[in-house]
Parts: C-alpha cells; sequence; structure tokens
C-alpha cells in the first residue's frame, strides 16, 4: 500500500490538540487557524485519482500566511488539470489549487 492513501492522519487526543495549539500561539505568526468550506473541500477531493490533501503554506504580499489546499494522488503528486487544458478555453477560476479561507484573526468563533 502506498504511503499517500485514504487512511493517512489520525484523530488525536483533546490533550494533544491543545498542546499543539498553545504551542502556535506562542509564535510570532498572527493568523491561529483557517476556515475552508465543505463544498471546497470535496470538489478537490472529487478529482480523478485523489486520495487525499495536501496543505502547503504560503504568505501573501502583506505577509499574511494563507493554507492552500491541493487534491493529491496515491504517489502524493498533486493532482494538475489546468496543464491539460487548451489555452483559449482556459478559465482562470479552474484552478488545482484551494484558498480564499476565512483567517482567524479576524474571522474567529
Amino acid at each position: 500500500m502506498s504511503d499517500f492513501n485514504k487512511q493517512v492522519g489520525k484523530i488525536i487526543s483533546k490533550a494533544r490538540e491543545r498542546q499543539l495549539t498553545e504551542n502556535w500561539k506562542k509564535t510570532s505568526i498572527v493568523t491561529q487557524s483557517s476556515f475552508v468550506g465543505a463544498d471546497i473541500l470535496l470538489k478537490l477531493l472529487r478529482k480523478p485519482g485523489a486520495v487525499g490533501l495536501r496543505i502547503q503554506y504560503g504568505i501573501d504580499d502583506d505577509g499574511n500566511m494563507h493554507p492552500v489546499f491541493f487534491a493529491c494522488d496515491a504517489t502524493g503528486k498533486i493532482i494538475r488539470t489546468v496543464a491539460e487544458k487548451v489555452i483559449s478555453t482556459f478559465d482562470p477560476d479552474d484552478s488545482d489549487g484551494a484558498d480564499a479561507s476565512l483567517p482567524c484573526p479576524p474571522y474567529c468563533p
């Protein structure tokens, strides 16, 4: 079985969750979390061959951190679809990645 499969990851204990999030809050990074809707995640996971998501972190021009979500196959590679399109039919909204999440702060529950 590939290292990259639908069972990778695990639910963590409340103590581990608390430890990780409290350690993060002690850093100088302002963004504490990000929210992305289920419809966006499911759109990525429905790509043919997708077994999971890769989350890469980026920084915008203002220095704010953003998670960027990509569908990945069983080899761990990002599933690219835009490169297969004919340039004349390219839709800039048809990307391989997802962001536009709600960062906390300011969107904190």
